[in-house]
């Protein structure tokens, strides 16, 4: 049983346990014991115990996302690294922090992989380069026999032989072209980087492709809406443009168009230079535009045309060196070839 005691000079109420017991004679027995400090003690303890809950949730809090800021950071250095590794540097290697904890130990692995990557691809690199130079040095040979056979030879031997060496030379282009993507995917070609006016030279390109457009009947124009400049080593565009060039004219009806436009793009903020060649000749399928890229493939409508496949290989070789994409899309009727690279900054063009 439980009464409330209420102390008249204070006024405050008590909660209490009491005991009432009948007794003889009409008496009975009260026995009251005051509980008001057992109830305090128990509203002190959930107290206690809600602060130290909302403590351990704070500090956990805390703790959680300061372990989660550092593994996000050692996460975005793994990713940031295997980008990087993947846009062609591929001596790039993920740091350690020689802590020995998991993500030191997944770095490790990550090393090791790439580490045999890169030693298969150069032991590939290698052989085919082999490859190239062993052939290469009997083929110049061969050429060089078959001229001098070529001189003393009757009018119907000359013309067998000349194809002979028109082959021949196919041969050597080919080799030639293997030995330069190997170069440039390797990293032993660099590239003699200048800053230089990429209108000026992509202008160079249409203007000495320009008789070969005539000849075909071909509308080959160049329109750039401002003057770019990019620290690039000009042979090798040269030679990107060339190509894409030629193998615009070469797919080109007659009485075709192409048409070369240069502007800027925002791209993640940061500007980057767009050059669109678009033709009107009987371009890509959607579903080969990747594959071309690969040495040595070749759509089988293209089989009839003189080439070797290796000439898009070397655009994406030259243009991954210097840190650009090249995309394919369909012009409705024909190819649209569009190349990304990043402008430079400096102002002065040599």
């Amino acid at each position: 049983m439980y009464l409330s005691l209420s102390n008249i000079t204070q006024q405050k109420n008590h909660s209490a346990r009491t005991l009432v017991m009948p007794l003889p004679g009409n008496l009975i027995l009260l026995n009251g014991l005051d509980i008001e400090s057992a109830h305090q003690q128990e509203h002190m303890i959930f107290n206690s115990l809600i602060t130290g809950i909302a403590i351990i949730l704070l500090l956990g809090a805390i703790g959680g996302f300061i372990i989660g800021i550092s593994t996000i950071k050692k996460i975005n250095l793994i990713n940031e690294t295997i980008r990087e590794i993947g846009q062609g540097n591929l001596s790039l290697r993920v740091p350690t922090r020689g802590s020995d904890d998991d993500y030191d130990l997944l770095a490790i692995n990550i090393n090791q992989m790439l580490d045999q990557i890169n030693k298969l691809m150069q032991g590939i690199q290698n052989i085919s380069n082999n490859i190239a130079h062993d052939l290469r040095t009997p083929l110049t040979r061969l050429r060089g026999h078959l001229e001098s056979i070529e001189k003393n030879s009757d009018n119907e031997s000359a013309n067998d032989i000349r194809e002979a060496l028109l082959e021949t030379d196919n041969l050597l282009s080919t080799f030639n072209a293997m030995l330069r993507i190997n170069k440039v995917e390797s990293g032993a070609n660099k590239g003699h980087f200048t800053h230089l006016s990429l209108d000026r030279l992509v202008s160079d390109v249409v203007e000495f492709y320009e008789p070969l457009a005539e000849d075909k009947e071909i509308n080959l124009s160049v329109k750039t809406d401002a003057p770019y400049s990019i620290d690039a080593d000009r042979d090798m565009l040269f030679q990107v443009f060339t190509n894409l060039l030629d193998n615009a004219i070469k797919y080109t009806p007659k009485q075709g168009n192409i048409s070369v436009d240069i502007c800027c793009i925002n791209k993640n903020s940061t500007d980057n230079i767009r050059i669109e060649i678009a033709d009107s000749g009987i371009g890509i399928p959607e579903g080969e535009h990747k594959k071309v890229l690969e040495p040595f493939y070749r759509l089988e409508k293209h089989r009839d045309h003189q080439g070797n496949g290796l000439g898009l290989s070397l655009v994406s070789a030259i243009i991954n060196l210097h840190k650009g994409n090249i995309e394919f899309q369909d012009n409705h009727p024909g190819l649209r070839i569009c190349i990304n690279l990043p402008r430079s900054n400096n102002s002065v063009v040599s």
